[in-house]
């Protein structure tokens, strides 16, 4: 318990230091990563749920905050939580992960005076590998809330994997949307992801684009495969 409270102390000093734009540099930006990776912290045997589930509560509503209301650093939260997708590390975040990232995306047409644009900021995350990490974290249909926010998140970024995809997604993914609190069977669901990716091969219309989503999804199924 003492290193729970211990966390959430942290917790609460790090947002401190964001909102005195303390955090600027990458090094800085690992105090962040912390947050981040205990919204999914599964904590020690010994440890009491709601301890646990008390942390996940503050890490959430911090990560979420920082994302609403810190302008200034606002390019650097989304390359963070872009990239915070395709780690293995924060898989167990990945729904807050990608509420945050909604946010910021539907925030993006206001231009911060003295933010670097996206064309000055380095791309440092693979849309395409975004995609693929999210369409095989929602493969589990009893993950209602991971997949709810997982497939509003991909909504947002679809453009950004392809422009082709931008309103085709739109159908297929508010069709998903629906039936996610439906209690589908695996295999029902399963289809309806297929269809999806199905339905993204062919608007994109591209062979370069399919070898290079299937080879991305061969390793993240691997990948699965071989995790404990």
């Amino acid at each position: 318990e003492q290193g729970l409270r211990m966390k959430k102390l942290l917790v609460k000093a790090i947002v401190g230091l964001v909102y005195r734009n303390c955090i600027t540099t990458p090094e800085d930006f690992t105090m962040v990563e912390f947050i981040i990776k205990h919204c999914g912290y599964e904590g020690p045997p010994n440890a009491q749920k709601y301890e646990i589930s008390d942390l996940h509560d503050t890490c959430k509503s911090s990560l979420i905050l920082m994302c609403n209301t810190v302008t200034s650093i606002r390019s650097q939260l989304r390359n963070l939580l872009l990239t915070a997708l395709t780690v293995d590390e924060f898989t167990g975040s990945m729904a807050t992960v990608s509420h945050c990232l909604t946010s910021l995306l539907q925030n993006n047409s206001d231009v911060i005076a003295g933010e670097p644009t996206e064309k000055e900021l380095e791309l440092k995350c693979s849309p395409d590998l975004v995609f693929v990490r999210c369409l095989t974290h929602i493969v589990d249909p009893d993950e209602q809330d991971r997949n709810k926010n997982l497939l509003v998140f991909l909504e947002e970024y679809s453009g950004d994997v392809h422009n082709n995809l931008k309103n085709s997604w739109t159908v297929e993914i508010q069709r998903l949307l629906k039936f996610v609190d439906k209690s589908e069977s695996k295999e029902q669901w399963h289809g309806m992801l297929l269809d999806v990716l199905v339905s993204a091969i062919e608007q994109v219309n591209s062979n370069k684009w399919v070898e290079i989503i299937a080879t991305l999804l061969s390793q993240q199924v691997l990948s699965k495969k071989q995790s404990p």
